[in-house]
């Protein structure tokens, strides 16, 4: 399926990244969907490793349904040392019901009534990238529209929140047997990335330990 070019957007190539995620999940018939880049190459069944009844954290900093399942790899632990380590999870793969993905894709209009002036001197500063913009309008849209898309720092505090509640993060190649072509020297368990077992421990204590 081809989209007519969007152009690239305020940050990389997001404007280009969101439309094709979107139009594809749109125009698939199951109700189950996986959304990969195209450098990617998997060797596991990811549609089988996607937990359907996840917990969720007391906070329910959630966009979706159910939980994306994603990979570790680019998914930055939030607080990690690193320039932009909040509200930013890797974009491999995706893997989730076609609502929920609908949910991730369906901020083009979003993305062109951004300020771009603004969003120019953030991206000159070290303040955003593609993924954690993207997550970002995903949450201001479908958990809290009162929310600034232009002063998240005060919102840190509920980042990890916001991983746990709505994606289940795996590690890309130990667990999904997942390889990306281009990133192949890169190694899973960087210290920046949230890997699963970093996951798991965070949401026992986030989500299992609250009543239901």
């Amino acid at each position: 399926m081809y989209c007519d070019d969007p152009g690239e957007g305020p940050v990389q190539q997001l404007m280009r990244q969101v439309m094709s995620f979107y139009n594809g999940v749109n125009n698939v018939s199951g109700n189950e969907v996986m959304v990969t880049r195209t450098d990617m190459l998997h060797f596991k069944d990811l549609f089988e490793l996607r937990n359907k009844f996840p917990k969720k954290t007391k906070e329910n900093v959630s966009a979706f349904n159910e939980k994306l399942l994603i990979g570790n790899m680019m998914t930055i632990r939030p607080g990690a040392e690193i320039d932009i380590s909040t509200y930013r999870p890797g974009d491999w793969f995706h893997v989730g019901t076609k609502e929920d993905m609908m949910r991730m894709g369906d901020v083009c209009l979003d993305i062109q009534d951004l300020d771009y002036s603004v969003i120019n001197e953030q991206r000159n500063r070290g303040e955003i990238c593609t993924e954690n913009l993207w997550f970002r309008l995903v949450l201001k849209k479908h958990w809290d529209n009162n929310l600034s898309i232009y002063d998240w720092p005060n919102l840190d505090h509920l980042a990890m929140n916001a991983l746990i509640d709505n994606f289940e993060i795996i590690n890309t190649i130990s667990t999904a047997k997942s390889v990306n072509l281009n990133w192949s020297f890169q190694p899973e368990k960087l210290e920046c990335y949230f890997t699963e077992e970093q996951y798991q421990k965070e949401y026992k204590v986030l989500c299992e330990s609250q009543s239901y």
